[in-house]
């Protein structure tokens, strides 16, 4: 699924590792969430479109799922037309 918002950054323009990005799970989720409702997705949609379950978007988005794989949140991030910055730092130009 398309949407026809531009594609934003998933991560920072500048490389950083993991360690020196400060973000919960919890807000990590609350993003995915915001990206998917900003979209007019559901779970269930969006989980047809990744082929990720709707109780894994479920959890991911609760903060529950605390080591998602990286093919999913890649899906993931296709679907919502975003890149890691966006859901990662909170980048408001979704």
């Amino acid at each position: 699924m398309t949407s026809s918002a531009p594609s934003e950054p998933l991560t920072a323009d500048q490389i950083e590792d993991t360690v020196s990005i400060l973000m919960t799970w919890e807000a990590f989720g609350d993003r995915i969430r915001e990206l998917r409702e900003k979209r007019g997705l559901t779970r269930e949609a969006l989980a047809e479109t990744t082929g990720v379950s709707a109780v894994y978007i479920k959890k991911l988005e609760a903060g529950e799922r605390t080591s998602p794989s990286l093919p999913a949140l890649a899906r993931i991030g296709l679907a919502l037309d975003a890149t890691r910055a966006v859901v990662a730092l909170g980048d408001n130009r979704a």
